[in-house]
């Protein structure tokens, strides 16, 4: 009932509660920022997956390519000497393969214009693009190729982005000890990271597709050739199978007015049974030799009584 104890509790208590909707409310923009990130990405599964043509995609994807590689080669420098022709080269080489534009451009120093040697590029890159599309038996499996090609590429970098996300996400709370907004900080990189992965998937798309080896394959009939191996080892194909033994070829039934006779047979020789296998002959019963018997053990003759009262009698009498 005291007034100062009450206050104080309270003050604490709506503290508390600001601090957990503070919590709160961060989470939610955290999540909003990977929700955004998340709807673009699965929007642009969705196109793939519901057979939309790549063709243009990876068009625009090719010249996007050709004027970054020009212009982090050129780097806005108006003098063509110092721009960076070996890595250009290299870059190129790396996403397109093999093409002659840069070799063509540095023959004439003078003339180089960045205009020019992008323009340049991008139209050998399609070209060798056209070229892929040419080799294969028919313009559907490139498509084919295409959306495979990029769903891979797509998924492969979404789940390294997302690793990425929460590895920064785990460390953002820090940024707060330097007055910086935790959340604003992680709007910022997070939507940096998003264009690089975009840029990465763009790139990687065009590498593989451009560079890839390609081959059309027969699909393996399994089954016909588990049939081949049945019918000629005349069991299941299985390795150890061996064929079942035909049957016997059934002999055909004596008629009942005249069974067989007995044939007579030597002495010791078991007869048959009803159903003609050999019966069992009759077995001795088995005895002990009288070196192994004890004296108050059971007589081996079989008379009940023990054995030094028995035949073991005339054995100890003599």
């Amino acid at each position: 009932e005291n007034a100062l104890l009450s206050n104080a509790i309270e003050t604490a208590q709506k503290r508390v509660e600001a601090r957990n909707f503070s919590i709160r409310k961060h989470v939610l923009e955290y999540d909003d920022v990977m929700n955004k990130q998340r709807e673009v990405i699965y929007g642009q599964r969705r196109k793939v997956l519901e057979g939309e043509d790549l063709r243009s995609v990876f068009a625009r994807m090719i010249e996007s390519m050709a004027r970054r590689i020009v212009e982090e080669g050129c780097a806005s420098d108006p003098i063509p000497e110092r721009w960076d022709w070996t890595g250009m080269e290299a870059r190129i080489l790396d996403v397109f393969g093999p093409l002659d534009a840069i070799r063509e451009a540095r023959r004439d120093l003078d003339r180089a214009d960045a205009g020019a040697l992008y323009e340049a590029v991008r139209d050998q890159a399609l070209s060798a693009y056209a070229r892929r599309e040419s080799e294969l038996p028919s313009p559907e499996l490139m498509r084919e190729i295409e959306r495979v090609v990029l769903l891979r590429t797509v998924d492969e970098k979404w789940m390294d982005h997302i690793d990425a996300m929460d590895e920064l996400r785990y460390g953002i709370g820090m940024r707060g000890y330097g007055q910086k907004d935790p959340v604003m900080e992680y709007k910022r990189e997070g939507f940096d990271m998003f264009e690089q992965r975009n840029q990465s998937i763009m790139e990687d798309s065009v590498r593989l597709l451009m560079k890839g080896r390609f081959r059309t394959e027969a699909p393996l009939r399994r089954s016909a050739a588990v049939q081949r191996i049945s019918e000629s080892r005349g069991g299941t194909g299985f390795p150890g199978d061996e064929p079942a033994p035909a049957p016997a070829a059934a002999s055909a039934p004596l008629p009942r007015s005249s069974p067989p006779a007995a044939s007579p047979r030597p002495a010791g020789m078991p007869g048959r049974d009803r159903s003609g296998r050999p019966a069992a002959a009759p077995q001795a019963p088995a005895t002990r030799s009288p070196s192994h018997v004890g004296r108050n053990d059971p007589c081996p003759c079989g008379s009940g009584k023990k054995y030094k009262n028995c035949c073991g009698r005339s054995t100890s009498a003599s």
